[in-house]
């Protein structure tokens, strides 16, 4: 009955190890990837979801154009994946970004496009936030002058006008 109860002991010890390091979200440079994503990026595009974000923040140019127009998520992925790209526009600044996308064709420029606006709008600087990341109309405001030229870039100033009269209601 002992060797029962140490085996079954050792058998739950290791499988809690195997739950805590292959089923937990990954920290990039600040940025809190979940696993999902990861998975989806690896099974549709054999890509290192993680790897690819984390030489898109140190600022190399293939890999933020990769990172950014990746075309493998739809629903909620894709809003999260638009959430990792605000974010890595934080990291990273207008100016690299901006570089990074000079020579992506419409569709991409496009799709890009469509990712800042669904990590803005369901994002940290969304009204739908979670209870940690409440919005203040001051946050979008400040994104908005911070990354002014990226907003210009990509032709996001009607955009970001409506949400910001959205969260002054």
């Amino acid at each position: 009955m002992k060797k029962l109860f140490i085996a079954c002991l050792l058998f739950i010890s290791m499988l809690l190890v195997w739950l805590w390091f292959y089923t937990k979200d990954e920290n990039v440079n600040g940025i809190i990837v979940y696993r999902e994503l990861s998975e989806i990026a690896e099974k549709e595009r054999n890509i290192n979801y993680c790897e690819l974000l984390r030489g898109a923040t140190l600022g190399d140019t293939a890999q933020i154009r990769e990172f950014s127009t990746m075309d493998c998520f739809d629903g909620e992925s894709a809003y999260t994946h638009g959430e990792y790209i605000v974010d890595l526009i934080d990291i990273i600044g207008d100016d690299i970004f901006i570089s990074s996308m000079r020579n992506v064709g419409i569709d991409d420029w496009s799709h890009v496009r469509s990712y800042i606006y669904a990590g803005l709008s369901y994002g940290k600087y969304s009204r739908n936030a979670g209870d940690n990341k409440k919005l203040e109309c001051g946050d979008l405001y400040s994104f908005s002058k911070k990354h002014a030229k990226l907003i210009k870039y990509f032709e996001l100033e009607d955009i970001i006008t409506m949400m910001l009269k959205k969260t002054n209601k």
